[in-house]
């Protein structure tokens, strides 16, 4: 090989090695998206659920069933009753028992047959010392399904936050997790981001 195509392949070869490395060095630009600030909390005491009834194979025997959402709720606070709204005027209170069992929930309780079959009932049960946050519902991803959370900013920096959504009404929602006054949430973009990704917020 003559000495010319010789340095020449050699320069092409120590070309394609540098900018090899430099592809390897290469960083995730920042990104920019909207942001919100919390700011508005308040305790919170009650916890609305909805069960659908389902008779057992014993007489006037049933037990409760529950959707994802709720289900959910029950298992990050696992009460150990649910007080129902019975479906006719006066009713007095009435409570059913649960229990968990790994990530089943666990419900029996007896009630004059006819009167409650395959109902869908409205429930509450009570928590102490939980702090609720109002937000802009497109800060929460897939604020209506298994997988709640927030997109957190810090120090430039985001990460998921995983929360409980406790109401959803119009374009805001009431949720809980470890959130602080003053935090950033992400309110665009959230798809296109991983944790540890390099934000600009524009609030």
């Amino acid at each position: 090989m003559a000495p010319f195509f010789r340095n020449l392949g050699i320069s092409y070869s120590i070309f394609i090695l540098s900018f090899c490395g430099k592809e390897m060095e290469y960083e995730i630009p920042t990104l920019f998206a909207k942001g919100y600030q919390v700011e508005n909390s308040f305790p919170i005491q009650e916890i609305l659920i909805r069960s659908r009834v389902v008779r057992g194979s014993r007489k006037n025997e049933y037990s409760l069933v529950f959707d994802s959402k709720y289900k959910n709720q029950l298992l990050a606070y696992k009460p150990s009753k649910i007080q129902l709204n019975l479906p006719y005027l006066n009713a007095p209170s009435f409570f059913v028992s649960i229990t968990y069992k790994d990530a089943q929930i666990l419900s029996s309780f007896h009630f004059p047959e006819g009167w409650i079959d395959s109902a869908e009932l409205d429930g509450y049960f009570y928590i102490k010392n939980s702090q609720g946050w109002s937000v802009p519902i497109n800060v929460i991803y897939s604020p209506l399904g298994e997988n709640q959370y927030v997109i957190k900013l810090s120090n430039g920096r985001v990460s998921t936050l995983q929360v409980n959504v406790i109401e959803v009404a119009n374009d805001q929602a009431i949720i809980m997790g470890k959130l602080e006054k003053g935090d950033i949430l992400i309110s665009s973009r959230q798809s296109e981001m991983i944790d540890g990704m390099t934000v600009k917020v524009n609030l």
